[in-house]
């Protein structure tokens, strides 16, 4: 009865354990699970895939070809719609004579030395390198202006070591013959310093001077005579008193100046 016993115990302990290693998954074979992902919480945008945000940044950033195809609004309301620039509205005749007047004049007076007479209420316009009274013989005119009028004036300087007293001045100008005439009573002036004597003589611009000196201004050569009472001396007009007395005419023109009628 006992080895009964024992067997039936030895039996229910074998059995047991058999009912164990049955249980027992095999060593090779691994356990399936899943990986529960991350809840997404409110308010926050989840990452995307590396391979995703790959291809948002290509979509956000097109190639270079890709530009150049874009429509033509991006360069500009102007283009997109086909208007035309601004442009500035085209100067008219009557302006364009007008700022090349005032151009003519700008240049003009940058040639000029300009005084003012404060008695007199009298603008002085020379050319800007007539010599200095005293200085040197020569010819020049200049122009007076007083509100709208203006005028021209001619001067005639003689200067040497001897005084000559003059009486009348000749001009050649390119062959032809020009004759100044003055007795006592319209007589030179008169000055010296330092061994140096000067005469002029200085008139206002009638009909005969405003021709004399502009064909002097144009002449290929003009040779002048002062005349004394005893003595002459012979000059020639040299190319800067004609320049002069060109820029002057310009200038006393330009200034609404006209040729004297007598």
């Amino acid at each position: 009865m006992r080895n009964v016993n024992h067997l039936v115990l030895f039996l229910v302990a074998l059995g047991l354990v058999g009912g164990c290693v049955a249980q027992q998954p095999a060593t090779s074979q691994v356990p399936e699970f899943s990986v529960e992902q991350e809840p997404v919480k409110e308010g926050v945008t989840q990452q995307p895939a590396t391979s995703q945000v790959a291809e948002s940044s290509v979509e956000q950033h097109p190639a270079e070809d890709e530009v150049a195809q874009r429509p033509a609004e991006e360069e500009g309301p102007s283009q997109a719609h086909g208007f035309e620039e601004e442009t500035l509205p085209k100067e008219t005749d009557a302006e364009r004579a007008a700022r090349q007047k005032q151009e003519a004049w700008t240049r003009l007076m940058q040639k000029l030395r300009k005084s003012w007479d404060e008695i007199e209420e009298v603008e002085w316009y020379h050319y800007l390198r007539t010599p200095m009274p005293g200085e040197k013989g020569n010819i020049h005119a200049y122009i007076g202006k007083k509100k709208d009028l203006v005028w021209l004036r001619f001067r005639m300087v003689y200067t040497g070591s001897d005084w000559l007293f003059v009486q009348s001045v000749v001009f050649k100008v390119d062959g032809e013959t020009y004759e100044l005439r003055y007795g006592l009573f319209d007589d030179w002036d008169r000055d010296h310093s330092a061994g140096t004597v000067w005469e002029w003589k200085d008139i206002p611009v009638n009909a005969y001077i405003w021709t004399l000196i502009s064909k002097i201004a144009d002449s290929e050569r003009t040779i002048m005579r002062y005349r004394g009472q005893q003595y002459y001396s012979d000059r020639v007009v040299d190319e800067a008193e004609k320049y002069a007395l060109r820029t002057i005419l310009s200038a006393y023109e330009a200034m609404g100046g006209t040729q004297p009628s007598r």
